[in-house]
C-alpha cells in the first residue's frame, strides 16, 4: 500500500484550486462577451415612411421590394390572422402593430 504524504495531498490541491480559478477566468470572460449587445433606436413607422418617401419612390420598393400601396394590402389581408396583445402594442407603439410585423418579417 502506498502512502500518500501531506505535500502530495497539499500539491494536489494547489492544482485543483489553479484550474478552478483558470475554469472561472475563462467562464467570466466568455460571459462578458456574450452580454455585449447593440442598442438600436425602435422605428417609427410614420418617421421611416417619411424618410423613405424623401428618398423617392424606389427606396421604399428596394427595401421592401413592393410597393407602398401593395406593402398596405398586404397588411389588411393579414391583419385578421395577427394575433396580438392590443393593449400592450398600443402602450409601446401607440398603434396597431401589423405593419411593424410585416416590416420585420420580410
Amino acid at each position: 500500500m502506498a502512502y500518500v504524504n501531506d505535500s502530495d495531498e497539499e500539491q494536489e490541491e494547489d492544482e485543483d484550486m489553479l484550474l478552478a480559478c483558470i475554469l472561472v477566468s475563462e467562464y467570466l470572460e466568455e460571459k462578458e462577451e456574450r452580454t455585449k449587445f447593440y442598442v438600436r433606436e425602435r422605428i417609427v413607422w410614420e418617421h421611416h415612411i417619411a424618410e423613405l418617401t424623401k428618398e423617392g419612390d424606389e427606396s421604399f420598393q428596394r427595401l421592401y421590394r413592393m410597393n407602398y400601396s401593395v406593402f398596405m394590402k398586404l397588411c389588411s389581408i393579414i391583419q385578421p390572422q395577427v394575433q396580438v396583445n392590443e393593449e400592450m402594442s398600443r402602450r409601446r407603439t401607440g398603434k396597431d402593430p401589423v405593419e411593424m410585423m410585416l416590416h420585420c418579417f420580410l
